[in-house]
């Protein structure tokens, strides 16, 4: 007599009772236990932690290597990360004994500040749970401007100040410089198309400029835009006036 368990057959110790009957209506009983291995999953990492990352942008990859070193298939249920982090694999839906396969992990942080939580790798066939922690930090940028607003005689300029302030821990990436909602006729200059706000921040000036012939007289909500991974924006107003002239 066999005994073949399937891959799906879960592990434990079970009681198999064998029952033999003759035509004459004797019948015999005879009981062993039969035990089911488990699989056991080996992981090249036990966690994860990634550096500042722009929010909007991802991380490099980091690869964890699973090895199932156990007796039995490992039957994957799933693999989940939790939000600002991202996993591919070649896993296949169970794996061989004293196979491997592969997770890539990424960080992608959706706001700035400490992302946490866990790679969790499971398989409710034989109730197996495991995980890998993961951490990383999210930094972002926010754009300021002064003054809030400004009155300038058309024909005539206005001068602020765009601050960018660094959030959750330094950004060593590029902030480029925009604005919209500008008149017809009217235009803005920076001191510095682009800054790298680091950790201290970065400050450059803006000009507006009117047409003399050209701006109408009004109030314009005038918008500053500082682009990177992310696009963060603040808003001033412009009042432009008619001279005596014009």
């Amino acid at each position: 007599m066999t005994i073949a368990s399937q891959s799906l057959a879960v592990g434990g110790t079970y009681s198999i009772t064998i029952t033999g009957g003759t035509s004459f209506g004797r019948t015999n009983v005879s009981q062993f236990q039969l035990t089911i291995l488990k699989p056991s999953i080996v992981l090249s990492a036990s966690s994860l932690n990634y550096p500042f990352q722009a929010v909007g942008s991802t991380s490099s990859g980091t690869n964890v290597t699973l090895i199932n070193n156990g007796a039995g298939p490992f039957n994957f249920t799933s693999i989940a990360t939790p939000t600002s982090f991202t996993q591919t694999n070649n896993c296949p839906s169970a794996l061989a004994v004293n196979s491997s396969c592969s997770l890539n992990v990424a960080f992608g942080p959706v706001a700035y500040g400490q992302a946490s939580g866990g790679l969790s790798i499971q398989d409710n066939v034989d109730g197996l749970f495991y995980s890998v922690a993961l951490g990383g930090v999210g930094v972002d940028f926010s754009v300021s401007t002064s003054p809030a607003a400004a009155t300038v005689v058309r024909g005539n300029s206005a001068g602020f100040i765009v601050s960018v302030s660094p959030l959750g821990g330094p950004y060593a990436k590029s902030v480029a410089f925009s604005c919209s909602g500008l008149p017809a006729g009217a235009a803005c200059a920076f001191s510095s198309q682009a800054v790298l706000p680091d950790s201290s921040g970065s400050a450059v000036n803006l000009t507006i400029t009117t047409d003399q012939k050209v701006v109408l007289p009004g109030t314009y909500l005038i918008t500053v835009l500082g682009g990177s991974s992310a696009t963060h924006t603040s808003q001033i107003q412009v009042t432009v006036t008619k001279n005596k002239s014009n």
